[in-house]
């Protein structure tokens, strides 16, 4: 796996740790930082794993687009999202992990304040 798949993927990871990430995939932090370092292959099967997590496509995570969601993306056909709505998911989506993160503690803090 190249350098530039490693960086994206630790880009991805934001504030997460190796550990976390490898949890997610089932295997050890030393497995998924050699795949970070470029040391190791992932397999398909985990790409679509980070991909889901990451809300983004394979393709961004092997550095084939710089698209983090392609343009032609269509959400699922049962979904009834307003087309306001599917811009701010668009919008979120092609943010980094961690701005995602903290838009999502931003938003648990609005719906549930801490009580003084």
């Amino acid at each position: 796996m190249s350098s530039m798949v490693g960086r994206r993927l630790r880009q991805l990871r934001g504030t997460r740790t190796q550990e976390e990430m490898a949890d997610l995939l089932g295997i050890g932090r030393a497995a998924y930082g050699h795949i970070e370092s470029g040391k190791n292959d992932i397999d398909g099967s985990k790409l679509k794993i980070l991909a889901d997590f990451h809300h983004c496509s394979v393709d961004y995570i092997l550095c084939l687009t710089d698209e983090r969601m392609p343009g032609n993306y269509e959400y699922k056909k049962d979904t009834q999202l307003s087309d306001e709505d599917k811009e701010v998911l668009d919008k979120f989506n092609s943010l980094p992990s961690d701005q995602r993160d903290a838009i999502i503690k931003l938003i648990d803090g609005i719906q549930s304040p801490s009580k003084n």
